[in-house]
């Protein structure tokens, strides 16, 4: 059950960091952009190998903001057992991450 706070509160710190810095981690590559024409590159981080998806700020901060806001509401208010618990807070959040990519 800590665990689970413990990863709501990380994930919600960084998240917080990233809206109020203003910075949502594109490099703008590939985008029109002021008379600018698309250079048709692919966007780096998207769509990348599961290695880069694991070593990614963004992947870790989503995982643990909304693995572990899944993981205290299903044991608190839905009164989950702990195995499931834990494999649904997994997933929610492994989901969430991968797909900010």
């Amino acid at each position: 059950m800590l665990v689970y706070l413990f990863a709501t509160i990380v994930g919600g710190v960084l998240l917080g960091a990233s809206v109020v810095s203003g910075h949502h981690g594109d490099s703008g590559a590939g985008h029109v952009d002021a008379g600018h024409v698309d250079s048709g590159e692919s966007h780096a981080g998207h769509g990348g190998s599961v290695a880069s998806l694991m070593f990614s700020v963004r992947f870790w901060t989503y995982l643990l903001a909304f693995g572990g806001a899944t993981g205290l509401l299903l044991h608190y208010l839905a009164g989950t057992g702990e195995p499931l618990t834990a494999l649904l807070a997994a997933g929610v959040g492994a989901t969430s991450g991968g797909t900010a990519q």
